[in-house]
């Protein structure tokens, strides 16, 4: 056996043994043919932002997200803001205030722990419980959530603003009829903070 059939040889044995694929040679020096099927990789392309937006303003002071009467809008009256920071970054929770009983509220958190925008999201599909693609106002995003909490009344939605960017919103609906809506309050959520930042 010559030297170039040898090296072709070592090849086709490395492929069989690494991926359990198909290896071929030809006359024409091509190399071995690969194919890899993985049940846990997504193949989603991850969504770019074609118009960008500066979020510097709210990751530096989140509770300026939203107005009061935006969150009075989303069924919490009188809201009190709490400046926490969340797990991923800085974050504001707006709950109802006074004495008006109601239960509902809402959470903006900006993902400054992490610098690539929705491909953090795309990354952690496989640990999300639900996951659907749509847009806010043309802006990339994905309702979903690493806990499934919707029949209680909380829905969460991520949207990126910039390919660095994103911040995730958290409808967190206990009273009716907010309760039945929070997937669609938490996408005007959004929809306010981008208006906010003037998207």
């Amino acid at each position: 056996m010559n030297l170039r059939k040898l090296s072709v040889a070592v090849l086709c044995l490395a492929a069989i043994a690494s991926t359990l694929a198909a290896c071929s040679s030809g006359s024409n020096n091509a190399g071995p043919t690969t194919t890899t099927i993985s049940a846990t990789t997504t193949t989603d392309p991850v969504p770019t932002v074609a118009h960008p937006l500066d979020s510097s303003k709210f990751e530096n002071t989140p509770c300026s997200s939203l107005t009061t009467a935006q969150v009075e809008a989303l069924g919490v009256p009188a809201p009190t803001a709490d400046n926490t920071p969340g797990a991923v970054g800085s974050a504001c929770t707006w709950s109802a205030g006074g004495d008006s009983g109601i239960l509902n509220a809402v959470a903006v958190t900006w993902d400054t722990s992490d610098s690539n925008g929705m491909q953090y999201a795309y990354q952690r599909k496989s640990k999300f419980k639900y996951w659907t693609t749509t847009s806010v106002d043309g802006y990339p995003a994905v309702l979903g959530d690493v806990l499934d909490e919707r029949p209680s009344g909380t829905c969460a939605v991520n949207v990126g603003v910039s390919d660095h960017m994103l911040f995730i919103v958290h409808y967190y609906g206990r009273d009716e009829p907010q309760k039945s809506q929070s997937c669609q309050l938490v996408v005007q959520v959004a929809a306010d903070v981008l208006k906010n930042l003037g998207g």
